[in-house]
Order: C-alpha cells, then structure tokens, then sequence
C-alpha cells in the first residue's frame, strides 16, 4: 500500500507530509475537544437541568473550532507543497532521464507513453503524496490516540473499537491484488488509445489520401470502447470497495455507540463518559474510511510510478570522453543487426579520409542507412571508429559538434525560418542564413513563419530548408541520407553540386538515385548487407556487376522517363 521507492524519490517532499499529518492530527484533537464540551453540557443538562461553568466551556470550544480552522488551512498547504514538489521533481526526473537516453534506448518508448505519464501519469503521482500518503500515517496515528483518550472512558468499548479499525485495511488488501492488475491492463490501454490517437492524428493526411480514415474510424471507437469498459470495471471496483469500508466504518461506529449505551446502562460508565464516546466512536473509523477513498488513487500512482521507474530504470549507454584527433572515418569487420539472430550488415569495411566525398549504393533494404546511424553513434556498435576511437569511446558532445546526419526526415519546429536555421548555429548572421539556403536553392523571408514540421511548405521546401540547417551548422562531417528525395531529379542534381562544393567536408551521401552518386571519390556498394564492391563509378561499372545492373536499369528508366515527357 506504500510505495517506499517512490517516497524516497521524492525525499523533498517528506516535511510537507509530516506537517500535514501533524495539523490532521491537531484538527482531530481539536474536535474531540468540542465532542468533550458538547457531552459535558448534554451530561448537565440531562442530569443536573443546568450547565456549570457554561461560559468557560464555550470558549474552549469556539477556541477549539478556530485551531481547528486553522489547523485545517495548515493541512492544505502542506498538501499543496507536497503535491507542487512531487510534480516537479518526477517531471524534472524523467525529462532529464530522457535527455540521457541515446536514441536507440529512447526509441523504445512511444511518443505518447511519454506524453501521456508527464501528464496524467504524473497529477496521478502528484495526488498520491498530496493526499493518500500523509493520510496513510494519519489513519494509523488517530485511532491510536483515540484509544488513548477511550481508556480514560471506558477500556472494553475503546478496546473493540480499536480491533474493529483494521478491518478497513484488511479489506482493502483483500482487493489491492485484483486491482493493481486491473489498473496495470487500465493504463496499458490508455497509452494503447493515446498512441493510436497521436498516430491517427499525424497520419490524418494520408488516411484521407487513401480513404482509409473511416476504417481507421472504427478500429479508434473499438480501442475507445474497450477503454470504456476496462474503466466502468475500475469503477465499478472502486465503489464495491468504498461500499465494504462503509459497511465496516459504520458498522464499526454502530458499535460505538451501543458499547457506550451498555456501558452507561450497566453504570460502568457516567452518562458524560458515555456521550463522550458515542460522539467519538465515529471519529476512530474516519480516517482510515478517507485513507480507503484514496485507495485508487494510491493504485493509480502505484501504476504510473512502476511506468515511471520502468523509464528511470532504463539502462544508460556509457558516454564516451575522448576527443579524435581527426575526422578519418574507419569501419572494419562491421557485423550488425537490430536482432542478433538476423544481422543487417556482415562484415563491410570502409575507410573515409577526411575532406573525402564518399557515396553508398546499393537496394532498397540493403543497410544504407543502418550504416549511416552506425557512423553517426545513434547506434552502438563495435568495429566503427572516427580518429582511431571507437564512437561509442566518443564525448557525445565532440559528436553533435562534428557529426551532422540529413535524412529525409529533418524536423521543422513552428516559428520563423530563421529560428528554425539557427539550431544549426544560434550565432549565425542573416547573411550566412540567406547564404546557406542559397546553396540549398531555396528562397524563403528569414521571418517567414513556419507551421509544426513545416506543414505549410511543400515537400521539397521542408528538404531544402533542412539542408540549409545543416549547412548553417557548418560540421566537418555531412551525412545525406536520402537528403532529397523529395525533390524533382532537376532540383536534386542542383542541390548536390552545392553539396559536393562544400570545401573541407567529409561527406557521406547516400541516394537511391546513382546519377548523384558518380563523382564521389569512392562508392561503397552494399548487397544485402554485405560489401559488394568499393570503389570509383568507372571501377565498379567494370568490376561489380550489382552495381552496374542497378546503374544500366536506372539508366533505362530514365531515359524511358525523358521520352515519354
């Protein structure tokens, strides 16, 4: 019922639930204070027809309401303290946790997994310290102190009603097994829908294209109802539990209430003794009734942490500290693969001098690109290394600086062109930005403004927007991979004779189209993950026969293209 992990997470947050359990615990003091005043003047006006001392004992009371208010307000904002430190330390938490991913181990997490545990996960997690956790310390503090002061009133019924309290928490062990792995599948599904909503949501386009939205439609109102369902069953376990504990909560109170009747009956006890304890007999079950109202709360937290730690726990690639001494790019006896059992490559070797052009071909499929992020460091892997290091030895931030990867991809952020060329290099001018979109050959204002990923521009404008970035960043390292696809074979070829006049830059360009590819210094042809042969374009026309075939089909193609034009 505690998750001690997740308390000492969040160990700032520890004196803000001290502080509201000790103001509930002078709350409850001072109504029982007001019980006491309210039995001594029903006593005397039962027994003797008048109330001694009635002004004093009004004073004590309305004195006990006030510290009670003021109790009462304390208690709050020691709730909303906890809440407000546990919000932002998880947020804090898991941001910088996944800022220290690689992109490898972040890619294992949904866009909207995270998005929706940084949101609901958390105010979830929030409510779970505001609330059920002081709670928990005082629902075991009130009873004992009532018990205390039930000694002094009558020892068999203070007794019973202290047995009777662990019945609340018994019963609400008897369900937590059920429902932790009903919470489990109610936030599985949850993600499940979120993912499908932000998918649908991105795709929204396509699915019109292809008039697919209406099935795309139905398979949502599924994903959406069974969410429904698996949430009315959270529901409906919720309220047969409230059910239970008020049966045991009143019940409980019920026999209060008839052991102070008894006890004053059989003169074991002064009518004051017995009033008194009636009026408090409630008071021993209310704290753990409200500690049982907060049970799915405490559930739903206990769900979201174990989604949470499964992030924090996530293994952490080693940062590599060393610094090349040169760009020389060297790959030998490179074996790799997303699954061990089916390598994506096997066994390519390649070396890259700096300031080289160097080109790979090859299929669709046939690890142009796996080798691309290998280079790069977005994947680890033994057998890559830049200076004579491997780059997983590498400083990260020695990468950023030097590696720069353009794939048909590159991300456009809302705001203006400008904002968006100055993540290559916020120090940048407006003229090296006007520059850089020359060389891509794109003619936009610098104040221009730009929608989320670039919606309000065309396919090639994204692609030569980013080249442009790319360009501003100005790293010694350039990869294009597939950099151009979305641009007409005029634009492209202009495009790549601005690239290939980058001075100083080692440059890996990979492209489906081999017309761009047959002025790099050296061309790497891979066949099905293997090196089919390296070399210049007249060397491998030559000499390997899968690039020349692919080079004579798109020869034909194009020429059957121009003549149908």
């Amino acid at each position: 019922m505690l998750n001690k992990r997740l308390l000492h997470t969040v160990p700032a947050a520890v004196p803000y639930i001290r502080r509201n359990v000790l103001f509930q615990w002078l709350s409850m003091l001072c109504t029982v204070t007001v019980y006491g005043v309210l039995a001594s003047v029903a006593a005397g006006l039962i027994t003797e027809q008048s109330v001694t001392g009635a002004g004093w004992k009004l004073a004590v009371a309305a004195g006990a309401l006030a510290l009670r208010f003021f109790a009462t307000g304390q208690a709050v904002k020691a709730a909303s303290g906890a809440s407000q430190c546990a919000k932002g330390t998880i947020r804090k938490m898991m941001l910088d946790k996944i800022s220290r991913l690689s992109l490898s181990r972040l890619g294992d997490w949904n866009t909207s997994e995270l998005v929706q545990l940084a949101g609901e996960g958390t105010e979830q997690l929030e409510t779970y310290f505001a609330s059920y956790i002081p709670q928990f310390f005082y629902a075991l503090l009130a009873p004992v102190t009532l018990f205390v002061i039930g000694l002094f009133l009558n020892p068999g019924a203070a007794f019973a009603l202290l047995i009777c309290v662990p019945l609340i928490p018994v019963s609400i062990v008897a369900v937590q097994k059920f429902a932790k792995k009903l919470l489990a599948r109610y936030w599985g599904q949850y993600t499940t829908l979120g993912d499908s909503f932000l998918e649908n949501l991105q795709g929204l386009t396509t699915l019109k294209i292809y008039q697919a939205d209406e099935a795309r439609h139905r398979k949502m109102n599924e994903e959406a109802e069974k969410f429904r369902k698996i949430t009315m069953r959270v529901l409906i376990m919720q309220l047969n539990s409230i059910s239970i504990m008020d049966l045991v909560a009143y019940g409980g109170a019920a026999l209060g209430m008839i052991l102070g009747i008894l006890a004053y009956r059989s003169h074991e006890a002064s009518l004051f003794q017995a009033l008194f304890l009636i009026l408090i007999a409630s008071e021993f079950f209310l704290p753990m009734r409200a500690l049982g109202s907060y049970f799915h709360i405490a559930m739903n937290g206990q769900a979201a942490a174990d989604k949470l730690f499964a992030i924090l726990d996530t293994p952490e690639d080693a940062a590599g500290t060393k610094i090349p001494d040169t760009c020389q790019i060297s790959v030998h006896d490179l074996t790799w693969g997303y699954d061990l059992d089916r390598p994506v490559l096997r066994y390519v070797n390649l070396e890259i001098l700096p300031g080289q052009t160097t080109a790979i071909a090859g299929k669709s499929g046939s690890g142009k690109s796996t080798l691309a992020a290998l280079i790069c460091g977005r994947r680890p892997a033994q057998g890559v290394c830049i200076g004579g290091i491997p780059v997983s030895g590498i400083d990260p931030v020695w990468l950023n600086e030097h590696v720069t990867v353009l794939d048909h991809q590159g991300f456009l952020f809302a705001g203006t062109v400008a904002e968006n060329l100055r993540l290559g290099n916020a120090a940048a001018g407006d003229e090296a930005l006007l520059a850089a979109m020359e060389k891509a050959g794109i003619d936009l204002d610098l104040n221009l403004d730009i929608h989320e990923n670039g919606s309000n521009l065309s396919g090639g404008q994204r692609q030569r927007l980013a080249l442009a970035r790319a360009l501003v960043k100005d790293a010694p390292i350039l990869i294009l991979d597939e950099a151009t696809s979305a641009v007409d074979a005029a634009s492209e070829n202009s495009i790549m004779e601005a690239v290939k006049k980058l001075e100083g830059k080692t440059l890996i360009i990979i492209s489906h189209r081999l017309a761009n590819l047959q002025d790099a210094q050296q061309i790497l042809v891979l066949d099905k993950g293997q090196s089919a042969g390296c070399g210049t374009h007249e060397e491998l026309l030559a000499g390997c026969e899968p690039y020349s075939v692919l080079w004579k089909t798109q020869q034909q193609l194009e020429r059957y293209g121009k003549e149908t034009a």
